[in-house]
């Protein structure tokens, strides 16, 4: 088993689709990088699938629908000013290897992957390049191979969160303009048409039912 307060940060754990292991970001002790890792139910077989050289922080880990890659967020290199680049959509095989970025660079942060149940796709967040003034975000979405990426949502508000459908027909999210108002829980078609307000209520969506 693994040692009670081993890691300072564990960030998103999520299950294999098989059941047999949990994949999570996490660092190994204060001031550790954040690394993807993943681990056997039973509680060994412990260990990192990522690398600081490699990607300098990795988090939000989402398996595949067929549990033979994970997608997750990480960034490479640096800016031109030195700093670390803006976070991208990343792919890699289940055992760590085939690293690549799925979605094409972009100025800004781009978080949140989901994979479509059929796997040929991804669903994510998109932050607006000035994001850290006009708080907008908006749903894209991007074939598995890395082609065809095209933004679902628009309207100068920040969307986040999404939760595909287990048709693959519908994706939800959460969306809320500015930083005073609470984010209420919309529908899109995964194609981008047919948005509505799925709740008024303030509430985010986790997962969807499979029946």
């Amino acid at each position: 088993m693994t040692t009670p307060g081993a890691f300072a940060q564990i960030d998103r754990p999520t299950w294999s689709p098989d059941g047999k292991s949990i994949a999570f970001g996490g660092t190994a002790g204060p001031g550790a990088p954040l690394l993807i890792w993943t681990i056997g139910v039973n509680g060994q077989g412990l260990h990192s699938l990522t690398t600081v050289d490699e990607t300098p922080f990795a988090v939000d880990p989402v398996w595949s629908p067929d549990g033979s890659k994970i997608a997750f967020v990480s960034s490479q290199g640096a800016n031109g000013s030195g700093g670390t680049a803006p976070s991208g959509i990343y792919v890699m095989n289940t055992d760590g290897s085939g690293i690549h970025r799925l979605t094409p660079s972009n100025p800004a942060p781009q978080q949140e992957p989901v994979w479509s149940p059929d796997g040929k796709w991804l669903a994510f967040s998109q932050l607006d390049a000035n994001w850290q003034t006009n708080h907008v975000a908006n749903i894209e979405r991007i074939g598995a191979d890395g082609t065809g990426s095209r933004q679902l949502t628009t309207g100068g508000f920040w969307a986040g969160g999404p939760v595909i459908s287990p048709d693959g027909t519908k994706i939800a999210f959460y969306r809320y303009k500015g930083t005073t108002v609470e984010p209420h829980t919309f529908l899109i078609n995964s194609n981008g048409t047919g948005l509505q307000q799925l709740l008024t209520i303030q509430a985010t969506p986790f997962s969807w039912a499979k029946r």
